[in-house]
């Protein structure tokens, strides 16, 4: 009796012993978006614009983090003299392969909407509306 009360309590030790936490803990690519990003290039139809040549002109794009792997976006274009505003909020950051990412935006009606950051140097804002598709160049 002794030695199986032993060996039930030997082979519940390494049961424990052998179980240990698997969770990996989920990296947080929000800080290479987080700050304020100010826009030098635009391509528009194929077309290549030097933004920071314009006059009156002046594109920026703020992240601020939500949550792990979460941020807001909010991109302000300042237009001779008229100001627009697109603001997204809790999109999720997706690896895309190494240092490269992209947010889940949500399907927008009358166009669409990506963003990429290559290396965390280069964030790209495009899409397709209205028969145009359009690609800005953010750097920080």
């Amino acid at each position: 009796m002794k030695k199986s009360l032993i060996l039930v309590v030997l082979g519940c030790f390494l049961l424990l012993l052998s179980c240990k936490k698997d969770d990996v803990p989920t990296p947080d690519y929000s800080s290479f978006f987080v700050g304020t990003w100010v826009a030098t290039k635009l391509t528009q139809n194929g077309q290549l614009i030097n933004v920071s040549s314009l006059q009156n002109v002046n594109i920026t794009n703020t992240f601020t983090k939500t949550s792990t792997n979460k941020v807001s976006m909010n991109l302000i274009a300042y237009l001779n003299g008229q100001t627009s505003n697109v603001a997204l909020n809790d999109l999720e950051i997706k690896a895309n392969g190494s240092n490269n990412y992209e947010l889940v935006i949500p399907a927008q009606s009358g166009g669409n909407l990506y963003v990429t950051l290559a290396n965390g140097i280069e964030l790209k804002v495009g899409g397709y509306t209205g028969g145009t598709a359009f690609e800005y160049v953010f750097t920080k």
